[in-house]
Formats: structure tokens, C-alpha cells, sequence
């Protein structure tokens, strides 16, 4: 077995030479500190500060000085302990995609130093390590060994699991520490720092124990997850989630020649990082047999879906959200548990059976969910493809082995869907069953984990509306685009993907603001909508999407940043709003609990009629003359969230399997044909007009060998009538008449 260190996509699979020194041990990273350029900080008080994919909008290109590459390997230890030896070395820049690092220079602002917000801009594939001195007596034994003590993500905070305030105002380093030390009774797990007040809370979660909890926050909000904190406990239905033909690009630690069972175990076994999970890639041809294991420090919570690229034959897996799902069977039913930490309001539901085989969470930590089992050996089955073997009561799935001791295995699959109308990224979907033998031996329950996948065509994304009341005539366009907020609108992106709605007013300094309300998102049919924006311009669910606000200081235009979410019956998912016009600006709303959006209008004035949504709206005449703020202008556009195809492997003690759901208020898998064959929109409209004009085609050479026929029939009667045969017999011909 050997140990390497992997890459992104260009490579990652030349094995490094065995150096004279540990530098590619990923413990040297945890080694202390050297005393070059750290006298002001205490060696117990030395670590480091992990960003993923963000880094300080401070970081100018000229404070960057490339420090190491090896393209195809990882570059991170290597570029640690380059880092710590050089006296202006505060921090460094892994760029995982091109497997080079930069150091940053001591002319560089420090942003773990200071004491306001830090502001920050997208670099995929990357990631940023500072360093920081922090107290970490209390928490030296867990620490031990730790490449890094906490990441951080400015501009995000982990809504209503606040456990422990801090009082007073505190800096961004004595929260962390707060955070580090051992509680009573109870693990912190991360912490939330608002640099304008000083305000530190500490949380028993964190953001992949619940991921619907996690999202953008106002400016000056910080994000602290604490590294060294016990791994959750084992007890809870725990799986990895597998992505199949793709890989994470950031990557940490690679080993070759283990299986995916010792590359799991590896992965739990990791004590140097918080390993989010692995890859298993195959071998490139001419560079040997053996698989790859690659370790990852960063999961798609982290970096988002998007950093996984393709891969064929890989295997990505990934730690899934910790569910603490129970099952218990009894001769006739079949109940299913769910115990969560907080209230429950979503839903636990039958896939394929939604309506009627499926339980409301009341808001208590228990919801259960009773599947009736049939008694009869010979249930009836359900009509169509289904086939055997699917019972039709809530399609529980039967299999039967005979034997010495007859056992039949009823198992079903059920969804774990957080919120009550949409499917986020925190859902799940688990098949569970029970074996039931003969009567003297109880049933035997089990527990296998699963997630969800979808597909939809592509659409578009635009709404444009244009205010035709002033010389400076301001266009508002609303867009989605990703958390860089770039100029080009997204139509297409994966579910728990971090995006942006924008309302763009231009010119920006036009004196005229814009007031967003009435967000709605609804399925592609509108059978399904769910409300995000409220009259007011206040969020009803800040989890799902938080209020609009400026995109900076002073600006006209509006952003929101959230995660995209989708319907169980639809990947299409459409956003509606109202945008009303106010003279000098809106000012902001108060919702409350510290929520503020977009604005109101300053003076109150009388609503038109809601009209339509249309994809572009322009204001008529009519309306021209009217005060702005008394018309509200309807916009729309739509994106495709998909979900990558994903195969999860057993949880639990209840033997091996793999189960593959394509969908989630759809047909039972089981049910769906071999030689099904999806396509895009696009497609079968390609698929429609070729199909046309082959017919067209036809047509024309039917008539035209049509035409050829009758013309050369023709010229064949007139060839016979003038054919000298004929005519030679005609002039020999007497003809007697009957008179004669």
C-alpha cells in the first residue's frame, strides 16, 4: 500500500518520491509552529484558520507570491510548512485545481485580525488558510494533531440553534476559544459572531447536522466551526451518500490499493483532518492496476455540488446528514420513527405514495409513520409494470426465501423531507424493512440509507421590467446567478447549490430604489408554490430564503443568497415577484428577530390589480403618469435544479445493499421499465422536427417519382402508336365493306 497526495482533475496519480523528511505527512501539519516571525504568540496559542472557496476581497494579486506547484498532487503540507518557515509567510492559497499554492505577504491585512467584517469574494477550488492565535489549553487534547482548529465562513450563520450566548463583546478569536473549551453536558460544535455588536453564540449543531439551518446572513455575521469537536455519535442512522463518474477537486490524502470498504474505513480512521469523505478513482491506463483512494477535508456542504467533476468508473461518497431514524414490526404494521433534535414540521412519506401513505410533523421531536403489512401469503398486486412482488398497500416490496426457516423481507422506501412543501438539500430518503420468519421468532428490523436524484429540461432565465417615468428611465432585471454573483444568469444547477436572486436596477445611482415583494416559487404545472417573500418584503421561512438587501452600501440593486431547493414532483422550479419604484429609495423593513429586507415605500399609496407574470414587462403609456410607487410590475423566470445520480451503500448492521431512487413523488423504481429513455426538452423538439421533415422529404420524392412514372407511360403509348410495325400493317390492310 502506498500513500500519495491527489489532485484535481488534470491528475492526481503520479506516486511522490519517498523525501528524507516528512513534509507530505499531513501529521507534520499539526507540528507546532516555528518561533520564526510568532514571538508575540505563545506556541500552545499557534494554529490555523481554514476558508473554503472564499477569500478576502483584501487579498490583491500582488501580495501573492507562488510559493510551490506539483501538478497532480496535493500541494497542501508541502506548502504548510513552506508557509511556516518564512518570516512574512501569515497565510497561504491553495489553488487545487492547477495543484499550486501562494503564499501572501506580510504587507497582506491579516483578516482574522481585524475586528469588523470581513468581506470576501468566490475563488472556486481553492482554499485559504491564515494564521491565527487562539487559547486552545482548554481544548489542548482534542486539538492534538489537527491540521487546523476551525474554518470559518464570513457572511453565513446557523439559524435557531443558538445554545450558549456570550455575554459582553467578545473578538472574532475569544469566540472561537469559547467555542474550543469543554462545555458541561454538551459539545460546541460551532459558533456565530456578529463583528458589528461583539455578540457570540455558541451552537451544539453545526452546519451538516442541519444544513436547512445554514445559510447566508446580514453583514458582519460569521460562520465558526470548531475542527476539534468529538465526531457524532454512531448511534444515529449515519451513512455516506455516493455520487457515481465523478470526484471532488479538492482533495487531501491519496492511498493506493484499497477497496472501497478500507477506503471507508480509512476515512473514518483519519485523526490529522475532519475526513468529509472519499473518492475512489480508477487506474489511468499505462500507470497500473491498482484503485485510488483519496481522503477529503471538504464535502459538496462546503464547496458546493458543483465541485465535483466528472469522472468515469469513479466513486465520490460523502458523510450524509445523521437522521435518527427507527424502525419496529410487528405481525400487521410496520412503524417508522423519526427522533429529531428540534421540532419537526416537515413530512414522512411512502415515495411514490405521498397522498395517502405518508405523516405531517406536528412540530414535536417524534414523528412516526405506520405502514400496514398484508397477512395473506398471497396479497394482491398492483395493475400495470409493476409486476410481482410489490405489494399494493403503500408499495411495500416483498421478497421470500424458502429454506429451513422461511423468511420474508417487506421493505419500503420513506422520505425524510425537511420542510412541508419543498425538497432541500438536508432531505433524505432511507428504504427500511423488517424480516419476518416463523412465529416463534420476533421480526427483524432494517435500515438502509438512500438519497434522491431528478432530472428536467432546460429553460430560461430572464424578467426584465422598465420604468418609462424619468430621464434616467431605470431598468430592473431580475436573475439568478451563482454565489459570485456574475454577470451571466444561471438556467441550470444542482440541488444545495449556493445561489443568488438579484434585482438589478440600472443605473445603479439612479434615483429611483425598487421594493421587492410577493416572492413565490412554484413547480413547473403550478400545482405546488411555496411563498419566500410576504407582502412586507419579509421572509416567512429565513431557513429556506432570507429577506432582499442591497448588494452593498448605497446600492439600488437587491440580493439574496440561499440554497437552491426544488418540488418533489418538479426539477423546474419558477420565481415570481412584485418590484414597486420609490422616489430617493426605500427604506428597509424591520421583520423582526433581527431580519431586515429590501424596503418599503416611504409614503403609502393604493395597488393596481395583480396581473400576470410575464417573462418581460414594459410599462404602458397609461401608466406613465402614475406615481411609481402606486404600480407594481410583475416579473419571472425559472431555472432546472437536478440532483446527481446517487447510489448509497447499507447503514447499519442489517447486511449490505444498494438502492438507486430517480425520483421522490414519482413511480417506484421497481416499477420503471428497462428500456425507459429520458430526454430534454430540446431534444424531442429536435426529435419532432426531424421526424417532419423526413416525412416532407418523403412526400417530395413520392411526387416526383410519381410525375416520372405517368410521364414515361405516356411516352412509352406514343412510342407504340408510331412504331413501324403499326404503320407497315395499316398500309397492307384491305377493309371490305358489307355492300360489296
Amino acid at each position: 500500500m502506498t500513500t500519495r497526495r491527489a489532485g484535481g482533475p488534470a491528475g492526481g496519480r503520479d506516486v511522490l518520491a519517498v523525501l528524507h523528511r516528512p513534509l507530505l505527512a499531513l501529521l507534520a501539519m499539526a507540528a507546532p509552529l516555528a518561533a520564526v516571525g510568532q514571538q508575540s504568540c505563545p506556541p500552545e496559542y499557534d494554529t490555523w484558520v481554514k476558508m473554503t472557496a472564499l477569500v478576502p476581497v483584501t487579498l490583491a494579486p500582488h501580495y501573492r507570491v507562488f510559493m510551490y506547484a506539483s501538478p497532480g498532487n496535493a500541494v497542501t503540507a508541502e506548502c504548510y510548512n513552506r508557509c511556516r518557515e518564512s518570516a512574512d509567510c501569515r497565510a497561504f492559497l491553495v489553488d487545487h485545481a492547477r495543484s499550486a499554492c501562494f503564499r501572501v505577504s506580510r504587507l497582506s491585512p491579516n483578516s482574522w485580525d481585524q475586528p469588523g467584517d470581513t468581506p470576501v469574494t468566490a475563488a472556486p477550488a481553492s482554499t485559504y488558510f491564515e494564521r491565527a492565535c487562539i487559547d486552545m489549553r482548554g481544548a489542548a487534547n482534542r486539538c492534538a494533531g489537527r491540521a487546523w482548529a476551525a474554518e470559518r465562513v464570513p457572511g453565513y450563520e446557523l439559524v435557531g440553534w443558538d445554545r450558549l450566548t456570550i455575554a459582553g463583546s467578545v473578538s472574532r478569536a475569544e469566540c472561537l476559544q469559547e467555542c474550543l473549551k469543554p462545555k458541561d453536558g454538551w459539545e460546541c460544535r460551532s459558533a456565530r459572531w456578529d463583528s458589528r455588536t461583539g455578540a457570540c453564540y455558541l451552537s451544539s449543531e453545526d452546519r451538516r447536522s442541519q444544513p436547512d439551518s445554514f445559510r447566508a446572513g446580514s453583514w458582519g455575521v460569521e460562520y465558526l466551526e470548531n475542527q476539534c469537536a468529538e465526531p457524532v455519535s454512531a448511534a444515529a442512522s449515519c451513512a455516506y451518500q455516493e455520487f457515481t463518474n465523478v470526484s471532488l477537486i479538492i482533495a487531501d490524502l491519496q492511498i493506493t490499493g484499497l477497496d472501497r470498504e478500507q477506503c471507508q474505513a480509512r476515512c473514518d480512521a483519519e485523526t490529522n483532518f475532519r475526513c468529509r469523505g472519499y473518492s475512489l478513482r480508477p487506474p489511468e491506463p499505462g500507470r497500473g492496476v491498482a484503485w485510488l483512494c483519496v481522503l477529503h477535508g471538504d464535502d459538496t456542504i462546503s464547496v458546493g455540488p458543483s465541485a465535483l467533476y466528472p469522472l468515469p468508473g469513479a466513486l465520490y461518497a460523502e458523510r450524509a446528514a445523521c437522521i435518527d431514524l427507527r424502525v419496529s414490526c410487528s405481525r400487521r404494521v410496520m412503524t417508522v420513527t423519526l427522533q429529531s433534535a428540534g421540532p419537526f414540521q416537515g413530512r414522512l412519506f411512502v415515495m411514490g405514495r405521498s397522498d395517502y401513505c405518508g405523516a405531517e410533523g406536528r412540530g414535536a421531536t417524534s414523528t412516526s409513520l405506520t405502514l400496514p403489512l398484508d397477512p395473506d401469503p398471497n396479497p394482491p398486486r398492483l395493475p400495470g409494470p409493476a409486476g410481482p412482488g410489490v405489494n399494493e398497500r403503500c408499495g411495500l416490496r416483498l421478497a421470500r426465501a424458502f429454506g429451513e426457516t422461511n423468511r420474508t423481507l417487506v421493505s419500503a422506501v420513506v422520505v425524510v423531507q425537511r420542510n412541508p412543501i419543498i425538497q432541500t438539500r438536508g432531505d433524505r430518503a432511507v428504504r427500511v424493512g423488517c424480516i419476518l420468519t416463523g412465529e416463534d421468532n420476533p421480526p427483524q428490523n432494517l435500515t438502509l440509507g438512500a438519497s434522491i436524484a431528478v432530472a428536467s429540461p432546460e429553460v430560461e432565465n430572464n424578467g426584465t421590467a422598465i420604468l418609462n417615468v424619468s430621464s434616467t428611465a431605470p431598468t430592473v432585471r431580475l436573475r439568478i446567478t451563482d454565489q459570485s454573483g456574475r454577470e451571466q444568469p444561471l438556467h441550470e444547477t444542482q440541488l444545495g447549490d449556493t445561489l443568488q436572486l438579484r434585482v438589478d436596477v440600472t443605473p445603479d445611482s439612479s434615483p429611483w430604489g425598487v421594493r421587492a415583494t410577493h416572492l413565490v416559487a412554484s413547480s413547473a404545472d403550478g400545482q405546488d408554490s411555496y411563498l419566500l417573500l410576504d407582502s412586507r418584503g419579509c421572509p416567512p421561512d429565513p431557513h429556506t430564503f432570507p429577506g432582499l438587501r442591497p448588494v452593498q452600501p448605497g446600492s439600488r440593486s437587491l440580493a439574496a443568497t440561499f440554497r437552491a431547493f426544488k418540488f418533489p414532483s418538479s426539477a423546474l422550479v419558477r420565481f415570481g415577484l412584485k418590484v414597486n419604484f420609490c422616489r430617493g429609495g426605500c427604506a428597509p423593513v424591520n421583520c423582526g428577530a433581527g431580519i431586515q429586507s429590501g424596503g418599503r415605500r416611504r409614503r403609502a399609496g393604493s395597488t393596481l390589480a395583480p396581473t400576470p407574470f410575464t417573462t418581460s414587462t414594459t410599462t404602458p403609456a397609461a401608466l406613465a403618469a402614475a406615481v411609481p410607487e402606486d404600480v407594481e410590475f410583475p416579473m419571472q423566470l425559472a431555472i432546472v435544479v437536478h440532483s446527481p445520480r446517487v447510489v448509497a451503500a447499507s447503514a447499519g448492521s442489517a447486511g449490505s445493499g444498494i438502492i438507486t431512487l430517480d425520483n421522490v413523488n414519482g413511480a417506484d423504481p421497481a416499477s420503471r421499465a428497462d428500456d425507459t429513455v429520458c430526454m430534454s426538452g430540446g431534444a424531442l423538439v429536435a426529435l419532432a422536427a426531424g421526424a417532419l421533415l423526413l416525412q416532407a422529404v418523403i412526400l417530395v420524392v413520392c411526387c416526383v417519382g410519381a410525375r416520372r412514372h405517368i410521364k414515361n407511360h405516356i411516352k412509352m403509348e406514343q412510342q407504340a402508336y408510331t412504331n413501324p410495325a403499326w404503320t407497315a400493317a395499316a398500309e397492307d390492310r384491305r377493309v371490305t365493306w358489307a355492300d360489296q
